[in-house]
């Protein structure tokens, strides 16, 4: 079993930003939604800095809570949960790349199962790279 926390899928103009936690098991990818992910926020002075630091917080107790059930309960049933998280098999899977930025690692997984770019941060490279391997031979 390979499982990689904190991957983000950014927010966007329409969407929340996810938090994920990537587990490759018994030859498949489960991505299961753990919580929400904050915004970079930039903000002046002591009033604002504490409403981010406690909103930023609250999303951190959400992520640590999701995580604590990954060991808890069947990832099949986590799963099917809700429609964030999803189980992809390598034959799903049509192109899978990884990308080197400034502010860390970008993981895009492609095919029939959706697309995905994940956001990951520097330090999680050898794990992120074993995973890469496992898509990319299970599904040659």
């Amino acid at each position: 079993m390979l499982r990689i926390d904190r991957a983000i899928i950014p927010s966007g103009l329409i969407r929340n930003g996810r938090t994920y936690s990537l587990i490759w098991q018994s030859g498949k990818l489960y991505i299961i939604n753990t919580g929400p992910a904050g915004n970079e926020v930039n903000a002046r002075g002591f009033a604002q800095q504490a409403a981010v630091n406690a909103a930023h917080r609250r999303i951190e107790k959400k992520v640590a809570e999701g995580q604590a059930r990954l060991a808890q309960t069947n990832l099949d049933a986590l799963a099917q949960e809700n429609r964030h998280s999803k189980v992809i098999t390598p034959t799903q899977v049509a192109e899978v790349t990884l990308k080197e930025k400034r502010d860390g690692l970008v993981l895009g997984i492609r095919g029939s199962a959706g697309k995905f770019d994940f956001r990951l941060p520097l330090d999680k490279k050898e794990e992120v790279e074993q995973l890469l391997q496992r898509l990319r031979g299970a599904a040659a």
